[in-house]
């Protein structure tokens, strides 16, 4: 409707070198816990500028739960974590390694199968991600298999139990 403000869903686009344990960053290699600071410091997480969801994009789908979890610390240190939604929708190339002579080309890894992608699902929901879906690579196939999530009680009642937990936890 005219004059209505429209929800706001930001998305960070990640990067992390394949094998590493290391913290995600943004591209501009600002940590993802920084940037959340920034958008709280700036006031860009007031209710009036919308912000409805924080999401982690375009990434290696084995950076996604150190994601969710690293987004669950900066919102709770803002007493956003119960007000912001969080999720993500990675991607379904590998990674080469830095410095590899194809460094820039990235190959559909045939490992994530819509099946293995449901699986990594149901674990960020159980993080509090309540947003999934695929980038580059993610498939007609991938986004029904995640789509059964929705009908899944067994599935939606694991995953709220496990974020419960975790909530009363921090």
């Amino acid at each position: 409707t005219e004059g209505k403000p429209l929800p706001v869903w930001l998305s960070f686009c990640l990067e992390i070198e394949p094998g590493h344990h290391q913290h995600p960053r943004l591209l501009s290699g600002d940590s993802l816990i920084s940037a959340v600071q920034a958008l709280s410091e700036s006031g860009h997480l007031d209710l009036d500028n919308r912000i409805e969801a924080i999401l982690v994009n375009c990434c290696d789908i084995r950076v996604v739960a150190l994601a969710l979890e690293e987004l669950r610390v900066a919102l709770a240190a803002t007493n956003k974590q119960h007000v912001i939604r969080t999720g993500a929708y990675p991607n379904a190339f590998s990674v080469p390694p830095p410095g590899a002579a194809n460094h820039t080309l990235r190959h559909f890894d045939s490992n994530i199968t819509p099946d293995r992608l449901k699986t990594r699902a149901v674990e960020w929901m159980a993080l509090g991600a309540d947003i999934v879906g695929g980038c580059c690579g993610v498939g007609p196939e991938h986004i029904e298999a995640l789509a059964k999530l929705r009908h899944n009680d067994d599935c939606n009642d694991d995953a709220r139990a496990e974020k419960k937990e975790l909530s009363s936890s921090a």
